[in-house]
């Protein structure tokens, strides 16, 4: 009880320091155990390595590849232990909500006796030194009378928890950028096929047992079916070949499953791949084989989700109870299905008999889709509904897309400037139901929130938020940045024509709630306050004449004839001794409003 009040204290003042305008860099050391440690060198050396990529060193990419993986899997478990510190916060009931009075009370005491001997201690054992800790409580000192802000330790915890899960999506990311700098170096015309879309044979087995697992809410064993997917998408990305089981699906026919192999690759433009496989199956009077070539347009995108998938399930397993990763990993899974589509470009069949040919053709299978009963697949027994559901491409769930965020400035004055953001998203696939919509705004520090009942399939809308406001007293460029947030329903089966009752939804967690962000940018110029006319610069000298060898007294003044402080000015005045000597006075100064300033007097 005793560690847990010593985290409580620290993260209560980390987060009072936050509150009040401190780097998260303290943050980010408030367990300072290994998972902590390595996230720091992962850090460092993800940046040496990105760095070293794009100098134009190829041969880093493997290496950024593996360490990428290494920062995921660490980002998810800090997440998960952060979470777990607040369910531990939470059922030992202690204070988690404080207004800024009584953060500011803190800070007084702490500035008058120093932090807490318990708080000394937890920091202690987690790896903080005497001159970081003395420097907390300097900075506490100084800044604690600028606590303007409540401090809701539970939102806190929740949001930086989540935003270890955002480190992880990172760190996939450039892993997936890796791959593209490594192999898309020059990259084919994408082609055009006129067959319908299926589920990448090559990878629909790997794909079936994850989903089936998925379906099963089995996050256990989502682990090693989403890590088996994402070896063999390695595998095909890299063109390194070999055996794979191709698994295709028609509807309302059958599922054939087939013994066959990769024989060449080629990356194309916008992150695509093309790829020929080659099956064989023998009938009672002839081998027959077929070589086919797919077009795969979002193999780095898929390869993208499907990191992401293995984080949010690690972060799950863990420890990370946030219903918000089972709504982001549904969002994921729907998109990973739909960036696992290929399209056929090109078949060639032919046939050999069977006598002239040496017996070692595979064993192909083919399994009628009746609506009930079980498959086989790569060993593992899976409910045709539940496969029907993973290799289906034409009767997907809705699904919604953000297709813009844009920030509208509506007032730019001297002395603010209010905004508001407008979210067009579209429901594609099909219906989407119950949607709810958050805007987070860093600059403003605000938030706003509403909700769109439905939508149907190929319907759009735009929502607008509020107005936000930031005041300021300078001028130049403000960067008004946020994070949207959509959380939604899915309509699953026949398209419907209203709003689904939520007795209408399936069970199955593709139809459960789905989550998905976007961050936003945007840049304002700020109407300055200053009038710079009122701003007078003059030189006073004790006499009008002087004779040479003999002293004069001058000074230069700056007259602020206005009700605005200038905060920041930067002046230089450059004094000529002679023509080859002079010597430059400069100094940073703020000035109050109606004041005259002495820059610089010389006898």
């Amino acid at each position: 009880m005793r560690k847990l009040v010593g985290l409580w204290l620290v993260i209560l003042i980390l987060g009072m320091t936050v509150s009040a305008g401190m780097s998260n860099n303290y943050a980010a050391a408030v367990t300072t155990s290994d998972p902590y440690q390595e996230f720091w060198d992962i850090l460092n050396r993800e940046a040496e390595l990105v760095v070293g990529i794009e100098n134009g060193n190829l041969s880093l990419a493997p290496e950024l590849i593996q360490n990428s993986r290494l920062g995921a899997e660490n980002a998810a478990n800090i997440s998960a232990l952060i979470w777990q510190a607040l369910e531990e916060l939470k059922a030992s009931g202690v204070k988690t909500y404080y207004t800024a009075e009584e953060l500011r009370e803190m800070a007084q005491n702490i500035s008058e006796n120093g932090l807490p001997q318990e708080t000394v201690d937890a920091l202690k054992a987690q790896g903080w030194t005497d001159a970081q800790i003395r420097a907390l409580e300097e900075y506490i000192v100084q800044n604690g009378a600028n606590i303007t802000e409540d401090f809701n330790m539970t939102a806190f915890l929740e949001e930086f928890s989540m935003a270890f899960i955002s480190v992880a999506f990172k760190y996939n990311h450039y892993e997936a950028w890796a791959l593209e700098k490594w192999k898309w170096t020059q990259p084919a015309e994408a082609p055009t096929g006129n067959k319908g879309e299926i589920i990448n044979p090559a990878l629909s087995g790997d794909w079936v047992i994850l989903y089936l697992r998925y379906s099963q809410k089995d996050y256990q064993g989502m682990d090693p079916a989403a890590e088996t997917l994402k070896e063999s998408m390695y595998r095909l990305i890299m063109g390194t070949g070999g055996s794979v089981n191709l698994l295709s699906y028609e509807r309302t026919t059958s599922l054939s499953q087939l013994p066959g192999s990769v024989d060449s690759v080629k990356w194309s433009k916008n992150g695509g791949l093309l790829f020929t496989v080659t099956a064989r199956r023998m009938t009672t009077s002839e081998v027959i084989t077929e070589k086919k070539t797919y077009y795969w347009p979002n193999a780095l995108r898929a390869y993208e989700l499907i990191s992401n998938v293995i984080a949010l399930v690690k972060a799950r397993n863990y420890g990370n109870n946030n219903a918000k990763i089972d709504s982001i990993l549904n969002q994921k899974i729907a998109e990973l299905k739909d960036a696992l589509k290929v399209i056929e470009v090109s078949s060639e069949v032919t046939k050999t008999p069977i006598l002239l040919l040496k017996s070692t053709s595979g064993t192909a299978t083919t399994s009628s889709i009746t609506g009930g009963g079980e498959v086989i697949v790569s060993g593992v027994p899976v409910d045709e509904s539940v496969l029907v559901e993973a290799l289906d491409t034409q009767n997907d769930s809705g699904t919604l897309v953000i297709t813009d965020v844009s920030v509208v400035v509506d007032k730019n004055v001297p002395s603010s400037v209010e905004y508001h953001v407008e979210v067009s998203f579209k429901a594609e696939d099909n219906a989407v139901n119950n949607i709810r919509i958050k805007v987070k705004d860093y600059t403003a520090r605000d938030s706003d929130s509403g909700t769109v009942s439905f939508l149907n399939a190929g319907e759009s809308y735009t929502w607008k938020s509020s107005r936000f406001t930031y005041t300021h007293s300078s001028g130049g460029e403000l960067n008004l940045s946020g994070e949207v947030e959509i959380t939604y329903t899915p309509s699953c089966g026949a398209v419907p024509l209203l709003q689904e009752s939520p007795e209408a939804s399936s069970t199955s967690p593709s139809c459960g709630d789905r989550t998905i962000t976007k961050d936003y940018s945007a840049t304002a110029n700020l109407t300055s306050p200053v009038d710079w006319s009122k701003v007078n610069v003059r030189v006073e000298a004790s006499r009008t004449s002087i004779t040479e060898g003999e002293s004069v007294t001058y000074r230069v003044i700056v007259e602020n004839n206005q009700n605005v402080e200038l905060d920041g000015v930067e002046y230089s005045v450059t004094i000529p001794f002679s023509p080859t000597n002079s010597r430059t006075y400069s100094e940073r100064l703020t000035f109050s409003r109606m004041e005259n300033w002495l820059f610089w007097r010389r006898p």
